[in-house]
């Protein structure tokens, strides 16, 4: 009789659900890691490693594992795979998140304090860094082209500060930046480089796709300037029109927006 296997190391809970799943199916299948081994690729150390919780086993370990203890299975097995492979996903993310916030920088940027360009630089490089550190391919996927690689790698590197309000606010989006966190970036810009004309304003806005960031845009920019321009009318009218608000609501509720919006409506 072999040694009795470890505790299941539970100190990532999710982990310690999936190995504990996999340990479950063994026994269910009334098999050892030896037998195991016969009908996979791999040795029954691997399967062994891949139900104690220590560790995330590939997706390929973790599918031969599964499939070979269904196939000893009396009963039907499709449940238990379908849970592994829910688990071993959830456990994935979770780990997924764990390196994320190992990236993430504790340094929280200060645009506020900025005074001149060079403050400006060091704020955008602390964006980026509290970002995790997107890759220069990322950002200029998430900023939809106006951040290309080489520019991204610039400002990244200290070497720039977007001149180009659009292109400005395009870098913040790409690290995360979104909302009312969007209002003390944009008096920075305009402590630095002076306020943008209407059209740089205009075409800023189409950058910023949830309702917040929209609304906390358009009041800096009634709060900022004078004279709205032409364009201050129409953009204020299709971010509260009913179309655009249900659209903003399907973002969120999906099919039961235009349900919540008409229950407003009737309260």
């Amino acid at each position: 009789m072999g040694r009795p296997e470890k505790p299941v190391d539970h100190t990532v809970a999710a982990l310690g659900r999936l190995a504990e799943h996999l340990r479950a199916m063994r026994r269910a299948a009334g098999v050892t890691y030896d037998e195991l081994a016969q009908r996979t690729n791999y040795s029954a150390a691997q399967l062994k490693r891949a139900a104690s919780g220590a560790k995330l086993p590939t997706s390929d370990v973790t599918r031969a594992y599964v499939q070979a203890c269904a196939s000893y299975m009396d009963d039907d097995p499709r449940r238990s795979v379908l849970e592994a492979g829910s688990l071993w996903m959830e456990a994935a993310a979770v780990l997924q998140g764990i390196a994320y916030e190992a990236r993430r920088s504790t340094i929280v940027p200060k645009p506020q304090y900025v005074r001149d360009e060079a403050d400006l630089s060091g704020a955008l490089r602390d964006a980026w860094a509290r970002a995790s550190r997107p890759s220069m391919r990322v950002l200029e996927s998430r900023s939809r082209g106006q951040v290309p690689r080489s520019t991204a790698h610039a400002i990244c590197r200290g070497r720039t500060v977007p001149r180009d309000f659009r292109q400005f606010i395009a870098f913040l989006v790409a690290c995360g930046i979104t909302g009312a966190e969007l209002r003390p970036w944009y008096g920075a810009w305009f402590k630095v480089f002076g306020m943008p004309s209407d059209q740089a304003f205009a075409a800023a806005l189409q950058l910023l796709g949830d309702f917040e960031s929209r609304r906390t845009f358009l009041n800096v920019y009634r709060e900022e300037v004078d004279s709205p321009g032409e364009w201050w009318d129409s953009a204020v009218l299709e971010l509260n029109s009913p179309q655009r608000l249900l659209e903003m609501l399907e973002l969120t509720f999906g099919d039961e927006s235009e349900s919540v919006v008409l229950g407003d409506a009737a309260a």
